[in-house]
């Protein structure tokens, strides 16, 4: 993105995503072994945005270390998103779901 950002806006808006889909709310915690799906109340899924500088060189490895970072669904929601600031008005801002809660039809 490239402009004026304003964080606090951004987060409002994708707690609104959130709060309109369960499935972005949805742990997967173990009992004796058997998962099942804890659909978080809303004033629980909200996380704090924050957002990274890093300069232009960094942000491949920046953006490679994010994706590798494995989801605990047990007791992590199976959404993150990830603010980095580039500098000079650029944002880049990094979305990530777990397939339990996204399919390839909807992401096409």
């Amino acid at each position: 993105m490239r402009g004026a950002f304003d964080p606090e806006v951004f987060e409002q808006a994708w707690g609104d995503v959130v709060e309109r889909h369960e499935a972005l709310r949805t742990r997967f915690p173990d009992e004796l072994g058997v998962a099942y799906q804890h659909v978080e109340a809303i004033e629980d899924s909200r996380t704090p945005l924050s957002v990274e500088r890093v300069s232009v060189d960094e942000l491949s490895q920046v953006l490679q270390a994010a994706v590798l970072y494995p989801f605990d669904l047990g007791s992590e929601l199976p959404v993150r998103v990830s603010v980095f600031e580039l500098g000079g008005g650029e944002f880049v801002v990094l979305v990530l779901m777990h397939h339990i809660v996204s399919d390839g039809w909807s992401l096409a």
